[in-house]
């Protein structure tokens, strides 16, 4: 593997944020923001670093503890939110035009939402 090209781990994502940082000069602690898999990396990032880190958002986020959600006994879950329905979703997120998507996924806002800026 080149030494330019490297495996996504969260390990290496760490060394490329500090990278960053270091690269753009930032020296006081960061608010870190991570959804899904950037959660991880977020959360991987404020362990080993937590003196760069003054706060940490996580949306979405991937959890170190995923692993205990499948121990969980959790009838809606286990019934609507499987691995084959999940990919039954993307497979049928995918066969969906630009306009078709954005309408499915558009948010569901309340009237009170909408007022907001």
């Amino acid at each position: 593997m080149s030494s330019l090209i490297q495996k996504k781990s969260t390990e290496n994502v760490t060394k490329e944020i500090i990278q960053i940082l270091e690269k753009l000069n930032i020296t006081e602690p960061v608010v870190l923001i991570g959804h899904s898999y950037g959660g991880l990396c977020a959360q991987h990032l404020s362990k080993i670093y937590p003196n760069k880190i003054r706060g940490l958002l996580l949306l979405d986020s991937t959890s170190v503890d995923l692993y205990k959600l499948d121990q969980l006994d959790l009838p809606y879950l286990n019934e609507n939110d499987s691995d084959a329905a999940w990919i039954e979703k993307c497979i049928e997120y995918a066969s969906l035009s630009p306009l078709e998507l954005s309408k499915q996924l558009a948010p569901i806002l309340t009237e009170n939402q909408k007022k907001l800026p």
